[in-house]
């Protein structure tokens, strides 16, 4: 099985090699602190998975494919399935950081995006 990347249902570009960090990312409850004797107290409420994906170079079209998934201001909210680094795919609904541009220059006469990247944060 090939690298799985799909958001709100559509097939994306394939990232750049290397261009993938996955972590999981613990919260913490409101008492969470140092007490009187220097131990760590409280408890993980949630574990909330956070993907970064970066691009190689991108066309117009499909820099407006991964936007049209990813902008909306009706639903922030949007399924991910990803391939997982321990194996098999990872599901989870996730909302998307501000998206930057970088524009690379000409190629075929079109402008296209080079090191274009998305934060796919768990809701």
């Amino acid at each position: 099985m090939g690298y799985v990347l799909k958001i709100n249902g559509v097939t994306m570009p394939t990232p750049k090699h290397n261009g993938v960090s996955y972590s999981e990312n613990k919260i913490w409850s409101t008492n969470t602190g140092r007490n009187m004797n220097g131990e760590m107290v409280g408890t993980i409420v949630a574990i909330k998975k956070k993907v970064e994906i970066e691009f190689p170079v991108l066309t117009p079209n499909e820099v407006k494919l991964i936007n049209t998934q990813v902008s909306s201001k009706g639903n922030p909210y949007v399924p991910i399935e990803i391939t997982s680094p321990m194996g098999g795919t990872e599901r989870f609904t996730c909302y998307f950081g501000d998206l930057v541009y970088p524009v690379y220059g000409l190629i075929k006469g079109e402008y296209c995006v080079n090191g274009f990247k998305l934060d796919g944060i768990e809701k």
